[in-house]
């Protein structure tokens, strides 16, 4: 059976670093699911089960360079149902987070049209939690809209309070009220979902992403998990990533739960989040001004004014020193890394040398 490329998300952006590349078409695929390290292709002419050339793995310097669920590939086959993965495709979009508990990254999704970020109406709602989902999906790109599901869960109108509360700091953003027991606003998410666009859903473990994923494909894809009556919160049941097509053609790509959302280098996402705040930090008097005391401050005079709140100051400052560390930590290990290659390649010159 043969398959359009373009059935699954490719586009001008994919076919332009083909052409420059030289790759044959039918060599190019699209990695739809990825548990470990193996990984699920799909080529114009079906599924291939793939694993990466040690090649592409040498040369790796971070997880970025390693395939990830969404990434375009040129392959090559190793049989009728195997394929090994040469190279991977500049991404158009990318939705990354700093690897828990190690100096990397973690790809979440690749060339992604649309982000929805996945919020409880009830205990998981935090806004400085969407602050950060919204700082990494527009630092890669992508196109974030906010769901406040399990809407049933409220008094009616009650979830109209989080709405405004979302709207007042991110008016840009386009919010949802969901509900998966009374239909509520299903409809208009489906509208947005159009065929050969990919969309994923992020948010942490519980808040009913699998089962809002269940629902739109109109099929059980992945299993989900009873409340639990001590803590009013779901369990983390979506361990890997896969990307499914839809029945209208739109392609749905699912992400496991996270429990952290830890910053990436994401300095311009951050900035794009708090678009107001960042533009009045450069009509302050001094260049270098902390808005803590300084007078000419243009922050700490919106504050008083109340044109900008205090809270998302707060929040936006928070995120712009963690990603800052993150960056100067990869900027480090980069040198260090750098500084040992350069020690071992002399150590290897003199021993040469002295065997001559």
């Amino acid at each position: 059976m043969h398959f359009e490329l373009e059935q699954f998300g490719y586009g001008f952006f994919q076919e332009q670093h083909r052409l420059e590349s030289g790759v044959s078409r039918d060599k190019i695929a699209r990695v739809v699911s990825d548990s470990r390290e193996k990984y699920l292709i799909q080529t114009s002419h079906g599924i291939y089960r793939a694993t990466i050339a040690g090649k592409l793995r040498h040369v790796a310097e971070t997880r970025r360079d390693l395939p990830a669920v969404g990434d375009w590939v040129a392959f090559t086959c190793a049989d009728h149902e195997n394929a090994v993965i040469d190279s991977v495709f500049p991404r158009r979009t990318n939705l990354e987070r700093s690897a828990v508990g190690k100096l990397d990254i973690q790809i979440i999704a690749a060339n992604v049209d649309t982000a929805f970020v996945v919020i409880s109406a009830d205990r998981d709602f935090r806004i400085n939690r969407i602050d950060r989902y919204l700082a990494l999906i527009l630092n890669g790109g992508i196109n974030p809209v906010v769901l406040i599901n399990k809407c049933d869960l409220l008094a009616d109108g009650d979830w109209r309070d989080l709405e405004m509360h979302i709207f007042r700091r991110h008016p840009a953003v386009e919010i949802f009220a969901t509900s998966l027991v009374s239909g509520m606003g299903l409809e208009e998410v489906r509208q947005i979902m159009k065929a050969g666009q990919t969309f994923c859903f992020t948010g942490s473990s519980g808040v009913g992403k699998s089962s809002l994923i269940n629902h739109f494909a109109g099929e059980h894809l992945f299993e989900t998990s009873q409340i639990s009556q001590t803590t009013s919160r779901g369990c983390h049941t979506t361990t890997s990533r896969h990307l499914h097509m839809l029945p209208n053609g739109a392609l749905l790509l699912d992400t496991p739960g996270m429990r952290e959302v830890a910053m990436s280098d994401a300095e311009n996402g951050v900035g794009a989040t708090f678009a107001e705040i960042e533009a009045l930090t450069s009509e302050c008097r001094f260049t270098d001004c902390t808005h803590t005391n300084e007078p000419g401050c243009a922050i700490l005079a919106a504050i008083a004014s109340a044109a900008i709140d205090e809270n998302a100051f707060n929040s936006y400052q928070k995120l712009k020193r963690e990603s800052a560390r993150f960056e100067q930590k990869m900027h480090d290990r980069r040198r260090a890394d750098k500084n040992f290659g350069k020690m071992a390649r002399e150590v290897l010159k003199m021993k040469k040398i002295l065997k001559g």
